[in-house]
């Protein structure tokens, strides 16, 4: 998924707005990366090591932070943040089934404002050692065993931060028309860019 309005921000927000509100009505995110050069071959991945607990501290000191809006608790730390950022397609994070309607839109109270903007949803965020210049973000759901998504999202919105408080709003995208079952088996859109 191509941001609109790449700048350099340490912080990086994924906002779920509303999901396809099949099944309980929360969504499954298995992998989330933010990726560097827009128009070169070497591209850069963030974060460049699999993240193995929300506080991950690299060899070089340099450290990265994932965190959610709410924790989901699921067996063997299924629901842990850093499992968004794991590189690792067997783990996931997933929003609450009691803040989406069953026809999918958010009905709970965590807001991000962005850009004066209020903006309803569950979100998932890394904390970048460093200011960083993102041009796109790949999103990997999880699957069924059909390979169809389990309650993919259906409204997302990206914000970026310097600061973790003021946010930007850098892409939106709504898949409120996508025909999960005009869908070729596992991976058809198994990840968004």
């Amino acid at each position: 998924m191509e941001l609109s309005n790449p700048s350099s921000y340490k912080y990086y927000r994924l906002i779920i707005r509303a999901t396809f509100g099949t099944g309980f009505g929360n969504t499954y995110l298995s992998q989330m990366s933010l990726n560097t050069n827009r128009y070169s071959k070497f591209i850069t991945t963030y974060p460049v090591v699999p993240m193995t607990q929300d506080v991950t501290t690299l060899a070089n000191g340099e450290t990265y932070i994932a965190s959610v809006s709410v924790v989901q608790s699921y067996n063997n730390n299924a629901g842990a943040a850093y499992n968004v950022f794991d590189h690792s397609n067997t783990t996931f994070w997933s929003t609450p089934a009691y803040g989406y309607s069953a026809n999918g839109p958010y009905q709970g109270s965590t807001v991000t404002v962005a850009d004066g903007v209020n903006i309803g949803g569950e979100w998932v965020q890394i904390q970048l050692p460093r200011p960083t210049t993102i041009y796109s973000v790949s999103l990997i759901w999880r699957y069924l065993v059909d390979g169809i998504p389990f309650n993919e999202a259906k409204l997302i919105s990206i914000v970026g931060s310097t600061d973790g408080n003021s946010w930007t709003l850098l892409a939106e995208a709504d898949w409120s028309n996508l025909d999960f079952a005009a869908l070729s088996p596992k991976g058809a859109f198994g990840c968004r860019r």
